[in-house]
């Protein structure tokens, strides 16, 4: 059984609540196709950074993007993010 946190967790960028600046910022850049080799996700416990993490690593992986840069949240790369199976992607 898998804890509600990670049960409820938002799958795309435009599920996320209280986090306007970063959305904001991300959505821009994956628009653009500017994703940074490296981003820095900092803050206190249950503010996000897990989810933020998991929405990045969906976006540069799934092939079938809407026009907001947001994952599919179907395919193969989506899915195995989404139920840990993911063998290239750790935290």
């Amino acid at each position: 059984m898998r804890p509600l946190a990670v049960k409820y967790r938002p799958n795309n960028l435009d599920d996320i609540v209280g986090q306007k600046n970063i959305v904001k910022d991300l959505k821009e850049r994956f628009k653009k196709k500017l994703v940074s080799q490296n981003t820095l996700l900092i803050g206190a416990s249950g503010t996000g950074k897990t989810t933020l993490e998991y929405i990045i690593a969906k976006h540069l992986l799934c092939p079938n993007l809407d026009e907001n840069g947001n994952s599919c949240n179907r395919c193969e790369y989506c899915l195995a993010i989404d139920n840990d199976k993911f063998s290239d992607f750790y935290f």
